[in-house]
């Protein structure tokens, strides 16, 4: 009964959608096949492109990172020497005669 009713009608609809698709893909014609195909190797082409790039300039940060590391321990190691030599001149100060 009702059962039957619901699948023909969901067979009906399947069949009238593939019977819009056949006449849709009929009319594609080869040059715009040809032309989606060309597209689409460029896409890869330029996929390709970023992607070396993106891995040059991850190892140019990765490269730069190590560098500043190494620029601010030598920045820490020449302050910590002049504060130490600037207190050690100023304990070594002679008094001022007089004051």
């Amino acid at each position: 009964g009702e059962k039957n009713q619901v699948k023909q009608q969901v067979i009906q609809k399947l069949s009238s959608s593939m019977s819009q698709w056949a006449e849709q893909s009929s009319d594609v014609d080869q040059g715009s096949v040809q032309s989606l195909v060309q597209q689409n190797l460029n896409l890869q082409d330029d996929l390709r492109a970023f992607r070396k790039q993106n891995h040059f300039l991850n190892s140019e940060i990765h490269h730069l990172s190590g560098l500043w590391r190494t620029s601010t321990e030598s920045q820490r190691v020449l302050m910590s020497k002049v504060c130490h030599r600037t207190e050690r001149q100023q304990n070594y100060r002679e008094p001022i005669p007089g004051l």
